[in-house]
């Protein structure tokens, strides 16, 4: 037990900060691809006064669902409709351009409402009742692929309540989490090294003062505030000059460490700068400081000891 706590407490320590060595830029970790969403007008002809919603443009996306088939056959589907009179045309021309067009832009998400598309089938097998082989209404709420979505933005959350904190953190900016637990273990990660923190009795108090500020921003990976990119506040270069302070300990082991928890972080030369502007809710929030990926706090800290 005694031995994860030092773990914990030296994972921090490593990460004292200098205020006046405070990263100017963030740097970009994660970056969702953009999905820009047009009008459906924008949809091959046929399809084009079926679709009462927004489609994405999946042209920058990698991996994109190829589609393209489907669409390329939808002229000759559709004519066979034509022959089974008005209703049907405009009820299996409206299913068969779901199908070819799924996807639907949300604010979230780009997905598929299967619902609709259900409802949509059900019509078209009703209204063309001589041609209900093409309406496999039952098949659709089994299909893995109808259930596929893609992020429009990431799972955010504004910086959650510390209870029992000796310090505080800023919570100017929003954070990374999947899910509220996961967000909840985080803070209670964040007040129980500020408590071991705290009984360390650490002699330089703008050490502890930092240090403090440190294990907030470790903890939480930050968000932009759009929400489309998670970044790091400190650079591989920014964290090995501000753990630098550590050498004055002469403690060998503290200094290794220290200087090995940078490892993980942004090549600041190569890496994508991202403006504190975009991350910060307060253009006048304090000094940006560095947080530790999450696999590389996991290697440290056993969550299940929390």
């Amino acid at each position: 037990m005694y031995s994860i706590i030092s773990s914990v407490v030296i994972l921090y320590i490593c990460f004292a900060v200098d205020t006046t060595l405070a990263a100017e830029n963030a740097y970009i970790v994660v970056e969702l691809p953009d999905i820009p969403c047009k009008d459906s007008s924008s949809a091959i002809s046929t399809c084009s006064g079926s679709l009462g919603y927004k489609i994405p443009d999946f042209s920058n996306f990698p991996n994109p669902p190829d589609l393209s088939t489907v669409r390329n056959n939808i002229p000759s589907i559709v004519s066979v409709f034509g022959l089974h009179g008005e209703k049907c045309s405009k009820a299996g021309t409206k299913y068969f351009c779901q199908i070819a067009y799924p996807f639907r832009c949300k604010d979230a998400y780009v997905e598929i409402d299967l619902k609709e598309l259900e409802a949509s089938c059900d019509e078209g097998r009703k209204d063309c009742s001589s041609l209900n082989s093409l309406f496999n209404c039952s098949s659709l709420a089994n299909d893995t692929n109808l259930q596929t979505k893609f992020p429009r933005k990431l799972a955010c959350n504004v910086f959650p309540v510390l209870k029992n904190d000796p310090y505080s953190c800023e919570a100017n900016y929003k954070v990374y989490s999947e899910n509220v637990t996961e967000l909840n273990m985080a803070a209670n990660r964040i007040a129980f090294v500020h408590m071991m923190l705290k009984n360390s009795n650490i002699p330089d108090a703008e050490c502890e003062k930092n240090l403090a500020d440190v294990v907030c921003k470790v903890s939480i990976p930050a968000c932009s505030k759009d929400q489309t990119k998670i970044v790091s506040l400190l650079s591989k270069q920014d964290c090995r000059k501000i753990v630098g302070c550590v050498n004055k300990t002469n403690n060998a082991n503290l200094i290794q460490t220290s200087h090995s928890a940078c490892d993980s972080l942004p090549d600041g030369t190569i890496a994508k700068k991202y403006s504190l502007d975009n991350v910060y809710d307060n253009k006048a929030a304090g000094p940006a400081m560095a947080f530790s990926t999450i696999l590389f706090f996991a290697t440290l800290v056993n969550p299940s000891f929390f």
